[in-house]
């Protein structure tokens, strides 16, 4: 797991990058699985909201799987827009 702490967007940001109040509890988490997102990414994401809620630490606000590609080939690109 690699740990973050967002940082405020500049003045001169995008205007299409939404905007939302400053605030310094948050930690982005980005874990890193020994096996396929399909297989880990349900059992070890309730384990963490269980623990971090548990605990009175925090809430998850978004937790998203992340499939890579193959680099040089087309693979997975058919999953990249819905029907």
């Amino acid at each position: 797991v690699a740990a973050f702490t967002p940082v405020a967007l500049e003045v001169d940001a995008p205007g299409d990058v939404p905007r939302e109040a400053a605030n310094d509890n948050r930690t982005v988490l980005l874990w890193f699985l020994h096996t396929s997102p399909e297989i880990a990414w349900e059992p070890v994401l309730a384990e963490h909201r269980r623990r971090l809620e548990g605990a009175g630490k925090g809430r998850i606000v978004a937790a998203l799987p992340f499939i890579p590609t193959i680099v040089g080939t087309d693979t997975y690109t058919d999953k990249l827009w819905a029907n």
